[in-house]
């Protein structure tokens, strides 16, 4: 309000303003925001971002991805291009092309945008993947008819040469034409494979520890910018769980994990595994997490990778969600992995104590 007052740009001003908005989840107050901001200044690129996001909060598919897609082909976000002359141009849709999608924001995100490949297949004459290279083996496994390049490069220049490139898109630009509605979202049974003789390594570790059930563990999710401080919590907090006639495997990613289950696993007097070598590989990862009876975790990459295996996840949820979760108190499933990821939900800030309660009942 000062910095309209003191004549700063409208639009700008209300597109942060609205991010405020977004980060409470709080949609509604965040849209009014971006569309007072989109009139004075329709070509906004935050505004337009915020926009997309509250509105894919709500769960309104369609109008939602225009904002999200704006933002990610906008000059500064267009990131990659695999033409050796020229720009490569954003696919708009157009079958029977040569596409390479390519990843954006986080492996979570990833991850989760990866179940729309297989729609992707069947439009296109060849899709090519461009993601995290921590994620190339796994989706190679998994989706043999794409060829998949992992790396943060800009261009693909080792590979790019191979193919007549028609166009490159974000693969969070997908949505707006494979998640136009609810009905979009497929009971997919799980996308991903993890790698059998990885998995037969860790059914023989895990075997010969008992056969109480296996549960894996994380605790902590995202960073300062992510809404860190609302998804996270110490391990200790989770030792009403710990407790119960179960074994537990961390699958924490944090730089120190390691350290907080050896002090929480002195301080209860019950080990809580670590493996640290699985923690390193995200491949190995994906093997274990496959491997185990159940995985309870704040929201991070863990049950993004869960869900993507269609192993059962028990996602404890703050009360302030980002779009993924959506601004629903009462819902206790998650849209992008139906049948794998439960969620139990905060009903105001901080309150994990009645979350784990409702959780170890």
């Amino acid at each position: 309000r000062a910095a309209i007052d003191t004549g700063a740009p409208p639009a700008e001003v209300l597109a942060n303003w609205s991010g405020c908005y977004v980060n409470e989840g709080r949609p509604d107050q965040a849209i009014a925001l971006t569309d007072a901001a989109l009139k004075a200044d329709p070509f906004n690129d935050l505004a337009h971002w915020h926009r997309g996001l509250a509105l894919l909060e709500k769960e309104k598919w369609e109008e939602g991805w225009v904002g999200y897609d704006k933002h990610l082909r906008s000059k500064g976000q267009i990131g990659r291009n695999y033409w050796f002359d020229g720009q490569t141009p954003g696919w708009m849709g157009d079958p029977d092309q040569t596409v390479v999608v390519h990843g954006e924001q986080g492996l979570g995100d990833e991850i989760m945008f990866g179940a729309m490949l297989k729609e992707m297949e069947a439009v296109c004459k060849k899709v090519i993947f461009h993601p995290n290279p921590r994620l190339e083996p796994i989706f190679k496994r998994s989706f043999p008819n794409i060829d998949v390049y992992g790396g943060h490069e800009k261009e693909g220049a080792n590979w790019q040469g191979r193919y007549k490139i028609d166009a490159q898109v974000p693969m969070g630009s997908l949505g707006q034409w494979f998640r136009k509605s609810n009905a979009d979202f497929p009971n997919h049974g799980g996308y991903l494979q993890a790698d059998p003789v990885m998995r037969a390594k860790f059914r023989k570790a895990l075997d010969a520890i008992g056969p109480k059930p296996k549960i894996g563990l994380a605790w902590m999710g995202g960073v300062k910018g992510t809404q860190m401080m609302y998804r996270s919590m110490p391990l200790q907090a989770l030792a009403p769980l710990i407790a119960l006639d179960a074994d537990f495997f961390s699958i924490q990613y944090t730089q120190g994990a390691g350290v907080e289950t050896q002090q929480v696993s002195s301080t209860l007097g019950k080990t809580v595994y670590h493996w640290q070598e699985a923690i390193n590989d995200l491949d190995m990862l994906f093997a274990l997490i496959a491997e185990l009876d159940l995985i309870i975790t704040v929201p991070q990459t863990a049950y993004h990778q869960a869900g993507a295996l269609n192993k059962p996840c028990w996602v404890l949820t703050p009360y302030r969600v980002d779009w993924r979760l959506g601004p629903y108190p009462d819902r206790t499933w998650e849209r992008w992995y139906p049948g794998a990821v439960t969620l139990y939900r905060q009903q105001k800030d901080n309150d994990w104590d009645s979350v784990i309660s409702n959780v170890r009942e």
